[in-house]
């Protein structure tokens, strides 16, 4: 094992120029779009979880003078593992970067039987049109008459599928007065929004937890880092409403609130007793108003 932690990047090279007729010879392989299949959507992820591992143990390090001075019973079933990966590489294909011998990471062409494996979240679409990569969504003042007062209109990947692999999305927020987007995180990406008519009040905190905070009016622009709790507010007298965009073609969203106090299954009681200093009975009336079970 120890001559394999010296093993060079160099056997998925040799592995890489195998395969490279075949991948070159397929004209889709670099395309322009990717246009989401919705119907077929799960993650990458499920490859990386299962063949991980497997993988990493044959990239260890970048010295390519290393691998010929490498014991040939050692190199055997790294070559053999490689052949087994390029049959399967005829079936699907999957781009991944996996972390490498702790802080490295490199982007590797990883190859599973599985014929459900996605690339950054979707499968592309075997034929497309316009109006994948349309959506009058964000038109329309959407209504208000809710306990928030507000309403986000989404226009990620789930609503214009061409947006798949291109990393960006936007959203609608519209206010009543007195309306707020409750405190709530995008754990896969920064939002900048911008201000189409009335006034705001927003802010995000620090993970050392100082609020930054101020008011902005129509045509200003505001900022909320990546993976920070933030919150928007229309503390002024008319409806307002924004447009946010996002580094991410799905940026998820997690509301503080309803996060933990409408989970399924149930935060324990317990917790959300001794986390937020209430009583049992307050923590159930808060679960009762966000739709959660006891």
């Amino acid at each position: 094992m120890a001559a394999a932690g010296k093993l060079s990047v160099v056997a998925i090279m040799v592995f890489i120029a195998a395969i490279s007729n075949s991948v070159s010879a397929d004209p889709d392989m670099l395309q322009d779009v990717c246009v989401a299949d919705l119907n077929n959507g799960k993650h990458a992820a499920e490859l990386a979880s299962r063949i991980g591992v497997e993988v990493r143990t044959h990239v260890i390090d970048l010295g390519v003078h290393r691998w010929k001075a490498v014991d040939e019973s050692v190199k055997a079933p790294i070559l053999q593992r490689i052949m087994l990966l390029y049959s399967a590489a005829r079936r699907s294909v999957a781009a991944l970067c996996l972390p490498v011998m702790s802080a490295t990471a490199l982007c590797l062409l990883l190859f599973a039987v599985h014929s459900s494996v996605k690339m950054n979240g979707f499968a592309c679409k075997a034929n497309f049109s316009p109006s994948d990569f349309f959506s009058s969504c964000l038109a329309m003042q959407m209504p208000t008459n809710n306990m928030l007062g507000s309403t986000v209109t989404p226009a990620n990947v789930m609503q214009i599928p061409g947006l798949n692999t291109l990393g960006v999305s936007m959203a609608r927020i519209d206010f009543a007065p007195g309306g707020l987007n409750p405190p709530h995180t995008h754990p896969r990406a920064t939002e900048i929004i911008f201000v189409l008519y009335g006034e705001l009040d927003v802010g995000f905190i620090t993970t050392t937890n100082v609020l930054v905070s101020m008011t902005i009016k129509q045509g200003d622009i505001f900022t909320f880092p990546k993976g920070l709790v933030h919150f928007q507010i229309n503390n002024g007298k008319g409806p307002a409403a924004a447009i946010a965009a996002f580094d991410s073609q799905n940026p998820g969203v997690q509301a503080i609130a309803a996060t933990l106090f409408a989970a399924m299954p149930p935060v324990s009681d317990s917790v959300l007793s001794k986390a937020f200093q209430i009583s049992y009975k307050e923590v159930d009336e808060i679960k009762a108003k966000h739709g959660g079970k006891r």
